[in-house]
């Protein structure tokens, strides 16, 4: 059981690191990003208006879609690691008797 266990919670990592990772990739470039009333009441509070130009920036949306083209590739490193970090998280009982 503490091998499906393992295994479940590096399969949930992966799926994590990809939702998040396309997430990041393609919401900066949605519409919604400049439309964000959130951001409207945080610049407004922060007394900060230069905030919403900022965050519809250039060049921040691209810091944006690399962190989320990193994550992508965090997700593809534990798929290609996968049976390497199911045992380092105690899945084999051959090593977690020791």
């Amino acid at each position: 059981m503490k091998s499906f266990s393992a295994k479940l919670t590096v399969v949930l990592y992966i799926l994590v690191c990809f939702e998040i990772g396309a997430l990041l990739v393609f919401l900066p470039w949605h519409r919604t990003w400049q439309e964000n009333n959130l951001l409207f009441l945080l610049a407004e509070w922060f007394d900060w208006p230069s905030l919403r130009l900022w965050i519809v920036s250039g060049w921040v949306r691209g810091f944006v879609t690399g962190l989320g083209v990193v994550n992508i590739l965090i997700g593809v490193r534990e798929i290609i690691s996968f049976s390497r970090t199911v045992r380092s998280l105690g899945g084999d009982s051959a090593l977690s008797d020791h």
